[in-house]
């Protein structure tokens, strides 16, 4: 055998036979290597048959073991082994249409919404509901003086859009509504405040009632009065009992707040206090109606009933937009002169009289220290009137005017020396009789 013969046997490789021997008969390996490519082969079979596991850090129970990155992506699969630039193209492919499930909270459940129940109970849903219509409202009512904030709403108006409310009319429309009155106000003259012409002007508005749209237009005009009445946080005027109501908005101020009959005098000046009404026989009769106070009927005399969240809406009245619009701006300030004067002399005493009479009320529902801080907000504020100038305690013939009058000449009446007789004499009868009954009484148990 020459030298090429043995060179090419030489180089022929290990998988094929050697010429010459007439059988073919493979290359003997060692055992190392045949148990090498048996492992590789069952290893590749077994990443073959199990789906590619997703990528990231190895999840583990333990609290004190860190989680060990994978390797990369391009180099190993998760059980260790190499992968070819194809089966990395696969898996990617895989995980980009077969995303892992993310674990995201689901949202809290929505609150339920509102009903009458919560209307009427006045619970938390239902002022968390009322809170931005609020604030919308608030901030196009009151002079924004940046010392106040939308919770400053008075509590009458809250209660207001509640009544609105449990009327049928819902409480976001009923805010649309007064907002747009108050621009209506705002936006045209005294004279030109009429209420037909607002109630023309909203009918086709997508906030106007709709279970007013076939009604009398005598129930449009009382919707538009409980508007003006919640912008203003007072009763709901009641204007069927009139037979012939105002036209304009302004109008209903003047029938509220009549000025003197004889104008004669310009300024009128509160004179009387609380302890001499009752002295001159006078009864004090507490009331929760706003446009009651002072008024005189018989010898009853209605004093509205101030506590904080009251003297809270009474010193809001300079910044109300719509009471400047119709003429009410100075009602806060009427009044808190008229307290100044009906509590006079009894701050050495605590208010215990106007107290127990119904005129102060520092909060009766709530707490001791509460009680504490709502009577000394409240005589903070009638301290502050009482010692203003004297000019500064005049009040001008615009609104309680004419109801100070007739208690002053009721008071001048009761005071004449004719009355006063005929009062002595029936106390002095009173007892008299009393004394002789007494003394009757005691002849016929003796005898």
């Amino acid at each position: 055998m020459g030298y090429r013969t043995a060179c090419s046997r030489a180089a022929a490789p290990k998988s094929q036979s050697y010429a010459g021997y007439g059988a073919v008969t493979p290359l003997l390996r060692s055992d190392k290597e045949r148990y090498r490519d048996s492992t590789e082969t069952h290893r590749r079979a077994h990443a073959a048959a199990t789906p590619p596991r997703p990528r990231g850090f190895h999840i583990t129970k333990s609290r004190t073991r860190r989680p060990t990155p994978s390797p990369p992506m391009s180099e190993y699969q998760g059980d260790g082994s190499h992968e070819s630039c194809f089966e990395f193209i696969r898996r990617f492919a895989y995980h980009w249409q077969h995303p892992p499930p993310t674990t995201t909270r689901d949202p809290p459940p929505r609150p339920p919404f509102p009903d009458d129940a919560h209307v009427v109970h006045d619970t938390r849903a239902w002022r968390l509901f009322l809170e931005p219509f609020c604030a919308r409202l608030y901030e196009a009512l009151y002079d924004d003086d940046g010392r106040h904030w939308h919770s400053d709403l008075p509590e009458a108006l809250y209660g207001h859009i509640s009544d609105l409310k449990l009327d049928g009319f819902g409480a976001r429309y009923s805010v649309d509504n007064m907002c747009s009155l108050l621009h209506f106000l705002t936006d045209h003259r005294s004279q030109d405040q009429v209420v037909e012409r607002f109630v023309n002007s909203m009918r086709m508005h997508p906030s106007w009632p709709n279970q007013l749209g076939d009604k009398d237009p005598s129930q449009q005009v009382e919707y538009a009065w409980m508007l003006l009445s919640g912008l203003l946080a007072i009763d709901t005027i009641d204007i069927s009992l009139e037979s012939t109501p105002s036209p304009t908005f302004p109008g209903i101020v003047k029938r509220a707040f009549p000025p003197l009959a004889d104008n004669t005098a310009a300024t009128v000046q509160l004179s009387f206090s609380a302890r001499e009404l009752l002295e001159d026989g006078f009864i004090i009769q507490p009331t929760t109606n706003l446009l009651d106070h002072l008024t005189l009927v018989g010898n009853t005399i209605s004093i509205y009933t101030l506590s904080a969240e009251h003297l809270q809406l009474l010193m809001g009245y300079k910044r109300n937009r719509a009471a400047r619009a119709v003429g009410m701006a100075d009602l806060g300030t009427e009044y808190m002169h008229s307290y100044a004067a009906l509590v006079e002399g009894e701050l050495h005493d605590c208010y215990r009289l106007p107290i127990s009479l119904g005129i102060l009320e520092p909060g009766h529902k709530r707490t001791k220290r509460a009680q504490y801080v709502d009577l000394i907000l409240i005589s903070r504020a009638i301290w502050a009137y009482s010692n203003a100038p004297t000019g500064e305690r005049i009040l001008h013939c615009k609104l309680l005017a004419s109801r100070v009058d007739a208690v002053e000449a009721a008071q001048r009446e009761r005071r004449r020396w004719h009355h006063r007789l005929c009062r002595d004499i029936w106390m002095w009868g009173v007892a008299l009789a009393l004394v002789g009954i007494c003394a009757v009484i005691q002849a016929v148990a003796l005898g």
